[in-house]
């Protein structure tokens, strides 16, 4: 897969931190992967931290260093996630930022239809979006108005807006949406 993400042609990155997450990874990569929005218009940051199952074997099967939009940073020992995210975010190389947890999967328009609404709107700092929940099986059990039970996952942030806040309190290790 040809990608050719040069940093002037970069319109989003999705940070993902992930943690022993080995299950669920790769279709949180695959939803990524497909998205509407042209793969040379985003990268994709995965922050492994420090997982001792085989998250790093998931990993690499879809970071081959050459031509992926998927770029893995990985630390040693666990940071937890604020950290993580910081990490993520540092290595951003897009003006637009949106974390998805690493146990997620995203609808095909979802970074098409954030980034569109915040190039719509340049007196926008963020945009979220609704989300469904699901079971084991990937059925629905709910739809959740983002602004009722607001989550820290799915919010496209302009990351000059994320810097200016002075990013996650690392200190802060749970509840980091809160």
């Amino acid at each position: 897969m040809k990608s050719s993400n040069s940093p002037s042609a970069l319109k989003v990155s999705v940070i993902v931190a992930v943690y022993n997450q080995e299950r669920f990874i790769g279709r949180c990569l695959r939803s990524l992967l497909q998205q509407t929005l042209p793969i040379t218009s985003y990268e994709i940051i995965v922050i492994d931290d420090g997982s001792t199952d085989r998250t790093a074997y998931a990993l690499s099967l879809f970071a081959d260093g050459f031509d992926s939009p998927v770029r893995v940073i990985s630390s040693q020992h666990n940071l937890g996630l604020p950290a993580s995210l910081n990490r993520g975010i540092s290595a951003a190389r897009a003006p637009y930022v949106v974390r998805v947890d690493s146990d997620d999967f995203v609808n095909v328009n979802f970074l098409n239809f954030l980034s569109f609404y915040l190039d719509s709107n340049p007196h926008v700092d963020a945009a979220a979006t609704d989300y469904f929940l699901v079971d084991d099986e990937e059925n629905v059990t709910e739809r959740c108005n983002c602004d009722e039970k607001p989550i820290a996952c799915g919010i496209m942030f302009r990351k000059n807006q994320l810097l200016e806040t002075g990013l996650y309190d690392e200190d802060f290790r749970l509840h980091e949406e809160r």
